[in-house]
């Protein structure tokens, strides 16, 4: 059995995408033990640390060492002919880095795109990357199945139209959340035949590693990005909340980043937060595995988070969660969270004139309910992780089942 993963993350720095691939190659190893389980990566560096027995399948623009090597215009533009003739069935020679995807999916019993909140209009130059390789399996009858799928918006009608196409074609969609993803499948026309919902994959990691006992910290993330409506003004105006806060909590603040994209996205910006609270703070530049951050996040009594696995995270130990959203993708993100769970999980909008007095008010429900909603929050993660063991399950079943061949025909009886 030959697996190809097409994960959330290609640089492999982003501890949600990671802990989500982590759990599929996990379960996949568990459903196939003897197969070769391949990852379309641009950092083969770290995948043997994070993914051991995963073997690297180098992205098409990318060196050996992981580095960024921007393709000329000439570059693409052959890229993109081989891509059309393998598509159209006419014999290539693709480049090096090109020639290690397309041998990968193209010789795979199965591509698996792994669990990401990638297929939407803020991300739709990564997610046409990913699509290339939904095609080309698609073109070559290889099953193709998405886990663990965060999807939408959808906007673009030639992207939306790419998407679902692509998802049409699936063994199997398996969504982290019913609550946006349900209707905008039925919208672009994929079949409910092979839809399951079986929130994060992600949930299991941090559901295993829960403490005995809540924790005693305020967890804090805040994810400053174009696509999540967060700038700086956001950013000094959360200042003064979370610190009135702790002092009102008695507690101490502990950084809790997701992505190291970048130098560091989100621990720069935990960094700006705790400028005048813990000037010597990291902001958690340390914490650079799923492990790590789990870790973290169970030392925490309420997380108050702008990034999704943050409170994936924390509620999957017991531990409430204040989401910060600013956008359509983080409100479908959190709103989805929060239902997949049932309570713990309070949704704040930054950036109106009563977003301080909200984010205060939530902080202290959240605080205040932690020790009632521990139990309740551990049991929807308990039927989560249940769900996506069936799902997995599920899937090698459509894998292997057997294919249907003509019946012989009968002769008539004859007296």
């Amino acid at each position: 059995m030959r697996i190809v993963i097409e994960p959330g993350s290609y640089t492999l720095e982003n501890v949600g995408d990671v802990a989500m691939l982590q759990v599929a190659a996990r379960r996949l190893r568990e459903q196939w033990p003897d197969a070769t389980i391949s990852v379309v990566t641009e950092a083969p560096h770290r995948l043997p640390s994070l993914c051991p027995g995963c073997e690297p399948v180098l992205t098409r623009e990318r060196k050996d060492t992981g580095h960024r090597r921007p393709a000329p215009p000439a570059a693409r533009l052959f890229r993109w002919n081989v891509w059309q003739r393998l598509l159209n069935g006419k014999p290539a020679t693709p480049l090096s880095s090109s020639k290690s995807v397309v041998d990968a999916v193209t010789g795979a019993d199965l591509l698996v795109v792994c669990g990401m909140g990638g297929l939407n209009d803020a991300f739709a130059t990564r997610a046409s990357r990913l699509l290339q390789s939904v095609e080309l399996a698609a073109h070559h009858r290889v099953p193709v199945a998405f886990l663990s799928q965060g999807i939408g918006p959808l906007r673009e009608p030639t992207f939306r139209h790419r998407v679902a196409r692509a998802l049409a074609g699936a063994e199997l969609v398996a969504l982290r959340e019913r609550l946006s993803g349900l209707p905008l499948l039925d919208e672009i026309g994929v079949s409910r035949n092979a839809v399951r919902v079986t929130g994060d994959d992600a949930v299991e990691l941090a559901y295993l590693a829960r403490p005995e006992r809540a924790g005693s910290g305020l967890g804090i993330n805040v994810r400053r990005a174009e696509y999540a409506g967060v700038d700086d003004s956001t950013v000094g105006e959360l200042r003064g909340v979370l610190r009135d806060a702790a002092a009102r909590l008695h507690t101490h603040l502990l950084p809790v980043p997701i992505s190291h994209r970048h130098g560091g996205l989100d621990a720069q910006t935990n960094r700006a937060l705790l400028q005048d609270i813990d000037p010597a703070s990291d902001g958690g530049a340390a914490l650079l595995t799923p492990a790590d951050v789990i870790r973290q996040v169970g030392r925490c009594r309420l997380v108050v988070t702008g990034s999704y696995h943050a409170g994936v995270f924390a509620l999957a130990q017991g531990v409430p969660v204040v989401g910060l959203v600013n956008s359509t993708y983080y409100a479908d993100k959190f709103l989805g969270l929060a239902d997949m769970f049932g309570c713990g999980c309070e949704v704040v909008r930054v950036g109106d004139g009563a977003f301080a007095h909200a984010l205060g008010d939530a902080i202290d429900r959240g605080w205040a309910s932690a020790d009632e909603i521990r139990l309740p929050l551990l049991a929807a993660a308990a039927e989560q992780v249940q769900l996506g063991y069936f799902a997995y399950r599920e899937l090698k079943a459509l894998i292997e089942r057997p294919t249907a061949c003509p019946q012989p025909q009968t002769q008539p009886a004859t007296s």
